[in-house]
């Protein structure tokens, strides 16, 4: 699933705006201390890129993570096909396959149900 991307905020919007208002005034208009219409469009300029580089990160990384998805299943897979292959060699009930992570079918402690009858017995009750 992909990580959310960011948009263009109510902040930049309202930046967007004033900035054409301050241009209406005066396009070389300066307030002194920084306060221009030339910082403000460069402040805008700023955060829309690092909001366009965020994404693209982003996207990288939701490349990536489906790549290592993708990854672990096949590894998954592979581990699966690896002990089927020592059960098929060596026998489910060997060492081997107990080596290789596998359980020995007479280490499988089947579990007994409460109360339950043969099949036969249901039958005969109806």
């Amino acid at each position: 699933m992909g990580r959310r991307k960011r948009m263009f905020t109510t902040t930049v919007d309202e930046g967007e705006k004033r900035l054409s208002g301050l241009k209406a005034i005066d396009p070389a208009l300066d307030l002194g201390n920084g306060l221009s219409v030339a910082s403000l469009n460069e402040q805008l300029d700023g955060i829309k890129a690092r909001i366009v580089n965020y994404n693209a990160a982003l996207s990288t990384a939701d490349s990536e993570s489906n790549i290592i998805d993708d990854s672990l299943k096949a590894l998954s897979e592979f581990n699966r096909r690896m002990l089927a292959a020592i059960g098929a060699v060596y026998g489910y009930n060997s060492n081997e396959y107990e080596m290789a992570g596998g359980t020995r079918i007479s280490d499988i402690k089947r579990s007994k149900r409460a109360g339950s009858k043969p099949a036969d017995a249901s039958r005969e009750e109806e």
